[in-house]
């Protein structure tokens, strides 16, 4: 099963794990540009979290200055389905590694 995700897919993921996310989440970049990502995933990857985007185009100028802030980015196309794989969820966590305090650590990251 994919782990791409909408919106409402990702607060219910949030809820269940206790991940911290701000969906949607936009942030200015240079020449007063204003980034609008579906999600970002606090805690996770990068210092400031995972921003995740629908297609790769809309943060390809930028993806230098999100890293050098101290973002990440995933591409993730949403799923159609309202269910999620726990599982492969958790697995793409794992794989971004967690970012957050390291007493706040979830029990069930890998």
């Amino acid at each position: 099963m994919s782990t791409s995700m909408t919106i409402p897919q990702w607060k219910k993921i949030a809820e269940d794990l206790g991940l911290s996310i701000e969906a949607p989440y936009s942030l200015s970049v240079r020449d007063g540009v204003i980034l609008q990502v579906p999600v970002l995933v606090r805690d996770f990857g990068a210092v400031k979290g995972m921003l995740i985007v629908e297609d790769y185009s809309q943060i390809s100028d930028y993806q230098d200055e999100l890293i050098d802030r101290g973002y990440g980015y995933s591409t993730m196309t949403p799923e159609v389905s309202s269910d999620y794989d726990r599982d492969s969820v958790v697995s793409v966590l794992s794989d971004w590694s967690w970012s957050g305090k390291a007493e706040k650590k979830p029990g069930w990251l890998k």
